[in-house]
């Protein structure tokens, strides 16, 4: 290993270990602000099924209204506790070379795949309460989606910070292919 090779590689790994400690805070924080308006999220989506069965609304009432909506917001904590506990779960896009590109869509695919199915709990409690039609055949549930729960607007400067990383790691491999190179060249007497 030359000096010059080296000091790339080390210069290289800095700012990979950077570049993956400011992925690491921006994950967290877009976990967290999923969190953080999971309440309003999921009041959307409920006030969304009382408009559209006002009869349903109308039957329960204020006091069961209430009682919903608290039900509502438990579930929107523990949805809310649920993205946060993923963090070292979700399967996070790579930029898989420094021409490549992560965008806020490929976060989203991200999390599409970490949550779908496993965030039903609104539509659940609505059902309890009444809404949305069922028969002994047929049960007329929506399904609640991981993109209801979020903006994906908001996924952007992570996406940057995601291909910024991959252009670092891409940029160390650089560096170790040259030491390599300087290495061998160095031995054949080159």
């Amino acid at each position: 290993m030359s000096e010059a090779t080296e000091a790339e590689i080390e210069r290289a790994q800095a700012a990979v270990r950077a570049a993956r400690t400011k992925v690491g805070a921006l994950k967290r924080s877009v976990l967290e602000n999923i969190a953080a308006n999971m309440p309003e999220k999921v009041e959307a989506i409920a006030k969304r099924s009382a408009h559209k069965q006002p009869d349903v609304t109308r039957e329960l009432g204020k006091e069961r209204i209430d009682e919903m909506r608290a039900d509502l917001a438990a579930e929107a904590k523990r949805l809310g506790d649920e993205f946060i506990g993923a963090i070292d779960e979700i399967d996070w896009p790579r930029a898989e070379s420094s021409y490549s590109r992560v965008e806020a869509r490929h976060i989203h695919s991200a999390l599409f795949a970490k949550f779908r199915g496993r965030v039903s709990g609104p539509t659940d409690i609505l059902a309890r309460y009444g809404y949305f039609k069922t028969n002994a055949y047929h049960r007329d549930i929506p399904q609640t989606l991981p993109q209801e729960l979020y903006t994906e607007s908001d996924f952007n400067e992570l996406a940057a910070a995601l291909t910024e990383l991959g252009r670092e790691e891409s940029g160390l491999d650089d560096a170790r292919a040259a030491d390599h190179k300087a290495a061998v060249n160095e031995l054949w007497g080159d």
